[in-house]
């Protein structure tokens, strides 16, 4: 819980003075309160830095359950395999060298039929040939949606269904934050503005995948509020109860130099009128 008391003070001296209603300031604040809970949700910020650090560790995720093979982490292993096997039969060592040469020919042409004999032959027996499904990232990850402790399994020929899939993850980046986007746009407000102003389009576009919803009982006479609920997997996983309660200070702190503003300027208004 964040301390209310400050608020509740200055709200009583912001709707006196302003003439506001007590119900459309509560929700006005709240409404900033989402726009705050988004930032502190993660991946952390507002801006591009953030955006690209989700989308960063959405890709890395992946990639630790799966591996193309055509990238350079087969060529390492199926290298290191054949030099293994040449030198338990004191082979010419050059013959290392050719394998390599040859398997890399092979990735530069995406030869899955030549990749998967190859693959068969040194006995990689978890691959996915030439098709791709995502099943395995899905089960592999924790409370928090991150994948820990996986296996990677090899894929052969379906490496345009594995970065079609890293780019259909990385679009959902900011899912969870959108939640509170949800919330924003839930709250009914008299004022005709962007409900979501503030949170980043890369976080809206989420809003169809979100899941959010509040509870307006800004109209209560003895205890005035708008409740926040973000549905969206994992929410309780990425936003801490401190950050939680870190964002709802920074909103109240900011709501009340934004009354503190408009109690000063109607109260300058108040004296032109009296002087004209």
């Amino acid at each position: 819980m964040t301390d209310s008391s400050d608020l509740r003070g200055r709200l009583a001296e912001y709707v006196r003075i302003t003439q506001r209603e007590t119900s459309e300031t509560i929700r006005q604040f709240a409404r900033v309160a989402c726009v705050n809970l988004a930032t502190e949700t993660q991946p952390f910020g507002d801006g591009k830095e953030g955006q690209a650090a989700g989308e960063t560790a959405a890709a890395r995720d992946i990639y630790k359950v799966y591996y193309p093979a055509t990238g350079a982490k087969f060529l390492n292993q199926a290298t290191r395999y054949v030099e293994g096997y040449y030198a338990k039969t004191n082979a010419a060592s050059g013959r290392a060298d050719k394998f390599k040469t040859r398997l890399l020919g092979y990735q530069m042409a995406n030869n899955t039929g030549a990749l998967a004999k190859i693959a068969a032959d040194i006995g990689f027996t978890d691959a996915q040939i030439d098709s791709f499904e995502p099943s395995r990232h899905k089960s592999s990850r924790d409370g928090r949606g991150r994948v820990r402790g996986a296996r990677p399994q090899l894929v052969i020929g379906g490496e345009d269904g594995l970065e079609r899939y890293v780019e259909e993850t990385q679009r959902k980046v900011g899912l969870t934050k959108a939640g509170w986007a949800v919330c924003a746009e839930a709250i009914p407000l008299n004022r005709a503005s962007s409900a979501t102003r503030g949170i980043p389009q890369w976080v809206t576009r989420n809003k169809g995948r979100a899941s959010g919803s509040i509870s307006d009982q800004s109209a209560d006479p003895t205890n005035p509020l708008v409740k926040m609920t973000n549905s969206t997997p994992w929410c309780s996983q990425v936003l801490t109860p401190s950050q939680a309660k870190q964002a709802l200070e920074l909103a109240r702190d900011n709501f009340i130099k934004y009354m503190n503003t408009a109690i000063k300027k109607t109260l300058r208004d108040e004296v032109k009128l009296k002087s004209a």
